[in-house]
Order: C-alpha cells, then sequence, then structure tokens
C-alpha cells in the first residue's frame, strides 16, 4: 500500500514532527513492503504564505497565530471557511470576540484569505501521488486545517482511506471527531505503536477493525468506538524516529534562511510525579498516565545517531518529566560525549544543585521546571509536591549555572485567599535578578486534569471554551465532547489582588534583563572572610552622587562620606558671621499685608508685556517639567533600568550645566542682547526635555546625560535672563513685590504637573507623558517668540 503521513498547520516549523518520524519508522519495520510518504504541510503553508503575501506574512507571523493565540483559537480559524465551504463563516464571531478581548486578529485575517487556495494546491500534490491511506497527525490547532484538506481529499478520492489521530484525538475527542465528520474513516485513540498496523491490515484485508482496541470506525452509518485498551506502549516497542524526509524538505525550503531547526526526541512517556500526585490543572498525558521510559543508553545511541546523522545539535526532548535516572547514565554520557548540544528539558523544580549543575554540563540550556507559584498555599492546592522557597532556590540555581528557565505564574484555584498573595507580591521586586515568570495567568480548566476529573475541587461550573464557538459549526453537547479547554466561573483571587500580582509579574520580565545580584568572596587581608555583594536590581536605585559613590567605593565608604559632607556643612554655617543675622532695616511699607504686596507686584506685571510673557511662559514651562521631574527617577531605573551609578552621574552632569551657565550667562546675554538669550534659551530648555522619552528609543544613559547637561546648561541662563529683565523693568521699591508673584506662578505649577503627571502615567504609561510634558513646555516657552 501507499500511506501518505501527513502533519498540517501549525506544526512549528523549526521542528521534525515526532509523531510522522515514528510511524514513519514503525512501518518501515512492520510493513517493510509499502511505500511511506509525508507531507510537510506547515512547512508548506510557511513557504506558501510566504509567496503569496510577498514576504509580508513570514515565518515570525506563523508563530504568532500558531503557537501564541492557542488560548484564542486564530490558527484554527484560519481553515475554518474552508472546511464549512464558507469564506465569512466564524468572520463576525471573531471580530466580536476579538472587540471583546483587545485580541489582535489582523495576522489571522491576512492568512485567511489564502486559506483555500492552499488546501486546494495540498490536496492536488497528495493525490497526484495515489496514495491508498493519507494519516493525520493532530495536536492543538491542527484540527481544522486537517480536517479541510480530508474533506477536500475524499471529495476527489472517494475510496481513500483517511485516518486520524494524535493527542486531540485522545478519549472522547476522537470519538466526537469521528461521529461529527463521515469523511474521517477511522481515528486511532491514544498511542498508535499497536493499533496503526493492526488497522492497516484490516484495510488491506478489507476487514472491520472491530479489534482494535481504542479505534473509532463506520459500520454502515454508525461511529463505532472500540473499548480502548489499558495496556500502554513498552519503551523497548517506541521506534527511534525517522527524520530523513523532513530534512530534504527543510533543505530545499526558502524557508531556511529564517529558521533555526532543533530535532525532536523521545525519552519517556507518562509522568512518575502524576501517577503519585497528579497535578490538579495539568491535563497533559491525557489517558497514559503510566510512566515509561527508555534506558538512558539506548537514549544517547538515539541522539547521537540523529546528531551525526543531520548535524544538528539543537535538541528538544518532548518528555513531560525527566526521568530520575538519566542523572546516572544519559546525562552523564551527554556531558562527556563532546559534543556542544544544546537541548530542553522538562523537569521538575525540586532538583538539587549538583544535579542541575550535571544538566547544565549535559548541554541542556533551556529547562521547564513547573515552578507554577511562589506561595505554598497555592502549590498545596496544585499538589505540586514542593514549597515555594525550593522554587525560588531552583530559580537561584538557573542563574548559577547559566541555564534558561521558563515558567509561568499560575493562580486562579478554588481556595486561595488574597492574604496568601500579599506578602509573595511585596517581596517579588527583590527577586529581579531572577528569571521571571512569562507572566501571572488565569488556570482554564483542562480535560484529562483533576479539576476537570473532580467537580469536587472546585469547578462545578463549565462549558467549551468561548473561542471554539468561531472554530467550529457545531453544537455544544459535541464540543463538549470534542475540546480540550473549557471556560469556568474565576476561582481563587481576583480583584485588586489579581491586578497586583499581574502587574509584579510584568514588572519583573521588564527589569530583570538589567538586574543582577553577585556574591563575591575575594582573599581578605589577614586571614579574615570578605564578602562582597554586587547589587544590580532593578528598581533599587541611589540618587545623585551617593549612586556614584556606591559604584566606585562601595556602600560604606559612600555612607562615611556622607556623614563627612554633613558636618562639613554645619561647621560651615555656624561660622557665618553674626552680622548677617541681623534684620535688615525696614521701608515706608513695613506695615503692608502680604496679601497687599502681592497685589502690588501683580499690578506691575499686569501692566508689563514683557513680565506677562515671562510669568505665562515660565508656569506653563514648570507645569510641563514638573511632570518629567515626577517621573524621572521612576522612569529612568524601571524603565530604562539605569542603575545607581548612571543615575548617580546623570544628576551629576545637571550640577556641572548649572554652574557653567552660572559663568557664561552673563557673557552670552552680551553678545546676542538680553532679549534673544531669555528667549532661545528657554527654547532650548524646553526642547532638552524631549532627550527623556527619547531614551527609550536607544541608549538611556547617554540621553539622559545629555538631557541634564542640556537642560541644566540652558535653563540656567534663562533663569539668569528672566531675572536681570524683571530687575530692569521694575521699580526698585516694588522688587520683592514682583518678584513674589513671579515665584508664586512659577513654583505653583510645579506640584500641579507633578500631580497630573503622576495621575496620567499610571494610566497611560511614562513615555506619552513625559512627551506631553516636553510638549507643555516647548509650547509655553514659544510665547517669550510672540510679538
Amino acid at each position: 500500500m501507499r500511506i501518505h503521513l501527513v502533519t498540517m498547520p501549525w506544526q512549528p516549523i523549526e521542528l521534525p514532527s515526532l509523531q510522522v518520524g515514528l510511524l514513519h519508522s514503525l512501518l518501515d519495520r512492520t510493513r517493510p513492503d509499502d511505500e511511506v510518504r509525508e507531507f510537510h504541510g506547515s512547512l508548506r503553508w510557511a513557504e506558501f504564505l510566504l509567496e503569496r503575501s510577498r514576504g509580508a506574512l513570514r515565518p515570525g507571523d506563523h508563530v504568532a497565530v500558531g503557537s501564541e493565540s492557542i488560548f484564542d483559537g486564530l490558527g484554527d480559524w484560519v481553515f475554518s471557511g474552508v472546511l464549512y465551504n464558507d469564506p465569512e463563516w466564524g468572520v463576525a464571531q471573531l471580530k466580536e470576540y476579538a472587540t471583546r478581548r483587545g485580541t489582535d486578529i489582523s495576522t489571522a485575517t491576512a492568512m485567511r484569505v489564502h486559506a483555500a487556495e492552499f488546501i486546494d494546491e495540498s490536496a492536488s500534490a497528495i493525490v497526484d501521488d495515489a496514495p491508498d491511506v493519507v494519516g493525520f497527525t493532530s495536536t492543538f490547532m491542527q484540527n481544522i486545517s486537517s480536517l479541510a484538506l480530508a474533506a477536500e481529499l475524499k471529495r476527489r478520492r472517494p475510496g481513500l482511506t483517511v485516518v486520524f489521530g494524535g493527542s486531540n484525538c485522545d478519549g472522547p475527542m476522537g470519538h466526537a471527531l469521528h461521529r461529527n465528520h463521515r469523511f474521517v474513516d477511522h481515528v486511532v485513540r491514544g498511542e498508535g505503536e499497536y493499533a496503526l498496523p493492526a488497522l492497516l491490515a484490516h484495510v488491506e484485508a478489507g476487514t472491520a477493525p472491530a479489534d482494535v482496541p481504542g479505534l473509532c470506525w463506520w459500520d454502515g452509518l454508525e461511529s463505532r468506538a472500540n473499548e480502548e485498551s489499558r495496556r500502554t506502549v513498552a519503551p523497548g516497542d517506541i521506534p527511534s524516529p525517522d527524520y530523513d524526509l523532513w530534512q530534504a524538505a527543510i533543505d530545499a525550503s526558502p524557508l531556511a534562511e529564517y529558521v533555526h531547526p532543533k530535532l525532536v526526541v523521545e525519552g519517556a512517556r507518562g509522568c512518575w510525579w502524576g501517577e503519585k500526585h497528579h497535578c490538579t490543572f495539568c491535563g497533559l498525558n491525557g489517558s497514559a498516565m503510566t510512566f515509561r521510559a527508555k534506558t538512558g543508553a539506548r537514549l544517547w545511541d538515539e541522539v547521537d545517531r540523529l546528531v551525526r546523522r543531520h548535524r544538528i545539535l539543537d535538541i528538544v526532548t518532548v518528555d513531560n518529566i525527566i526521568d530520575m535516572a538519566y542523572f546516572k547514565d544519559f546525562l552523564p554520557l551527554a556531558a562527556d560525549s563532546g559534543w556542544d548540544l544544546r537541548m530542553h528539558y522538562e523537569v521538575k523544580s525540586n532538583l538539587t544543585p549538583e544535579q542541575l549543575e550535571l544538566l547544565a554540563r549535559a548541554g541542556s540550556v533551556h529547562i521547564q521546571p513547573g515552578i507554577e507559584s511562589l506561595d505554598n498555599k497555592a502549590l498545596e492546592l496544585m499538589d505540586k509536591g514542593v514549597s515555594a522557597a525550593r522554587n525560588i532556590r531552583t530559580l537561584r540555581e538557573c542563574e548559577n549555572h547559566s541555564l534558561t528557565c521558563s515558567w509561568n505564574y499560575l493562580y486562579g484555584f478554588p481556595g486561595e485567599r488574597a492574604e496568601d498573595y500579599a506578602p509573595v507580591i511585596d517581596q517579588m521586586p527583590a527577586l529581579v535578578h531572577l528569571q521571571p515568570p512569562g507572566g501571572a495567568h488565569r488556570i482554564q480548566l483542562e480535560r484529562f486534569s483533576p479539576n476537570f476529573a473532580n467537580p469536587a475541587l472546585g469547578f462545578h461550573r463549565r462549558q467549551p471554551a468561548e473561542m471554539y464557538r468561531h472554530v467550529y459549526d457545531l453544537p455544544e453537547e459535541q464540543l463538549a465532547d470534542l475540546v480540550y479547554l473549557f471556560d469556568t466561573p474565576p476561582a481563587g483571587i481576583g480583584g485588586e489582588t489579581e491586578a497586583r500580582l499581574k502587574a509584579a509579574a510584568r514588572d519583573w520580565y521588564t527589569g530583570h534583563p538589567s538586574s543582577t545580584l553577585v556574591l563575591e568572596q575575594p582573599d581578605g587581608t589577614d586571614g579574615e572572610e570578605v564578602l562582597l555583594v554586587h547589587d544590580r536590581r532593578h528598581g533599587w536605585p541611589h540618587l545623585a552622587l551617593g549612586g556614584v559613590l556606591v559604584g566606585l567605593t562601595g556602600a560604606s565608604a559612600a555612607l562615611l562620606a556622607a556623614c563627612v559632607a554633613y558636618g562639613v556643612e554645619a561647621l560651615l554655617l555656624l561660622a557665618l558671621p553674626a552680622a548677617l543675622n541681623t534684620p535688615a532695616q525696614q521701608g515706608n511699607r513695613a506695615s503692608e499685608s502680604r496679601t497687599a504686596a502681592l497685589r502690588a507686584g501683580l499690578e506691575v506685571v499686569r501692566g508689563e508685556r514683557m513680565l506677562r510673557r515671562q510669568v505665562l511662559a515660565g508656569a506653563g514651562f514648570n507645569l510641563g517639567s514638573g511632570a518629567a521631574d515626577a517621573l524621572f527617577v521612576l522612569y529612568a531605573t524601571h524603565d530604562l533600568g539605569l542603575p545607581a551609578w548612571q543615575l548617580g552621574t546623570v544628576y551629576a552632569a545637571f550640577s556641572v550645566a548649572t554652574v557653567l551657565g552660572v559663568l557664561l550667562a552673563g557673557r552670552f546675554a552680551a553678545t546676542i542682547g538680553l532679549a534673544r538669550a531669555t528667549r532661545i534659551c528657554a527654547v532650548v530648555a524646553a526642547l532638552a526635555i524631549f532627550l527623556i522619552p527619547g531614551a527609550s528609543l536607544g541608549p538611556g544613559f547617554p540621553a539622559l546625560l545629555a538631557y541634564q547637561f542640556l537642560f541644566g546648561l540652558a535653563a540656567t541662563v534663562w533663569a539668569i535672563s528672566m531675572t536681570t529683565t524683571q530687575q530692569l523693568i521694575t521699580p526698585p521699591e516694588l522688587q520683592g513685590r514682583v518678584a513674589g508673584v513671579l515665584q508664586a506662578a512659577l513654583i505653583g505649577t510645579v506640584p500641579i504637573g507633578a500631580l497630573g503627571g503622576g495621575a496620567l502615567a499610571a494610566w497611560l504609561g511614562n513615555v506619552p507623558v513625559l512627551t506631553g510634558g516636553a510638549t507643555v513646555s516647548l509650547l509655553a516657552a514659544a510665547c517669550l517668540w510672540l510679538r
């Protein structure tokens, strides 16, 4: 027989399909006379999009729709119009869904217009090879694209045998898929190593496959589902994958320059922890939880063979949990091999430092330890069998051994409390130097999980996830058997606690790249032990010169220098001549009230056009710069990640610039004129503020350094020129009153700008408010140029 093995979108294009590779190897061994071919539909789809869109839809877009939108069903939706022979099917439903949830569907929409032509060309390519059997493997969002192609194949070749298998076909899902799609002849539920050869023997003989465990098949118009077997595939019967045809396809593909191919290997199936304590939220392993593993020697032989054959060193293991025996056999073999491997492994988060060190030596550069939470109560509700302290230690050891660690913070478990989360959220900023979660996410109810199987755990009400409404044209009672994800009323924390947790996880993620916390133990003098802590954690700033001193001399020396500076300041104040404490001689207006004095000064300002413009320009300028000043330290340390010494240097630049401005103000005004000096410097100072938000576009430290210097220089010259102008215009006896009016107007707008800037930044973010503040300051400075 001629057999076609098909993997459709959205199989990751940089990975071979393990299922296709295993089954190809299995069929070569069990049915050597059959001709086995492969159709790498996901790879072809990415090539098709690149060509048809003239480069607009690239492999990165394939990842965005096929992997990152799994909880929105966008990948399945792309092909739903083809399956239901209606280009508009599901469009209105998705648009309404996306609008409510703020989901970007532009890329998926751009892809959907090409789906029908792709299915047509794929069907032609397969039919041209005249197969007798076409087998589809389906996981996550591969159902709709596979069903669309299967329907087209049966339309063209009604006698063709179509078989489905994969994790989307496990348990009741497989029977629902079969009975709702008449063009699917057979569905293999569970593992295929025993079932597929038995099924092919029946197909070849033309007999009913009533004895194939777990198989769904048509008995006339009735969909039958054979009882599933409790027997699992023994490790010795799991074949080694054959990736030769995948290698040929990707080598010839125009996508070769876009992707970094990796090999997929399998050492074990099932979960040894889940056999004892099934994590309450986890639906992986479906009906095959029993843990089985190849020997370490055999797994290493497979890895060694694949690496040599394909010349690829990146290895992705699909084991849900590493076999602890591999720390004695497989990992030492990998560590001693001389291969520069880059492996991915899923592990439990209670590994010892020595085990993590061995993983790193063996080439495991990326691990997924299932940390899930840093709260002991939540971990207990999950039945994780690990403490929060142990999870943090794992994160620390990953840093020590340069292991990339992927994890998500999960919440939403019945029984969790806000008071359990509060101390964890408060401590998260101190952990910013450790690898952060990808985000904080409310759990979704998964089929096969204890939360799904046992409503007593708190999820009594459930229905198929909303996303399936724009994916399948099926009634809800059929979806309830077909789908993997379910919606339930929110459990556990919510409201302010949920918002704080999400914000803390987000801040951790953004602050981590610029954060380190390193303990150094240099050789001490006279035998004493010395420990040095280099703290460069994001969000822990030391301001101005103090930050520079800490960076150069250490905290103790910097604190001592600060104490000395305060002491010198006190001595200088005590040394001032006593004559300076003599009250100034009061003039004729000694009895005038403060209100009357301000009123008198205001009359002068109202009568002088130049003074009016100075008040307007200065007040508006300080309104905008006040907003910028209020956000500056937070923006510099939180958004840009400036360490203490850089922040201190930035503030020091302002001090240097103000001194320089004092020295140059008189000469500058004498050269170009007092009025012109006032106008030019006001605009330059306002333009300098734009460097603050501009720092987000490039290196932040040089931009903020330039801002403080330009602003300090220009603002100082402007202030001196403005004061000189005021003194020249104002009668001597009214100098104090006019100065009071100007200061009240100028200083009074600063707290208003600061308060407004802080409030708006909480809503809009720092960069938009900083840009707005700079714009206000520039418009105010422009008032001086009015005629």
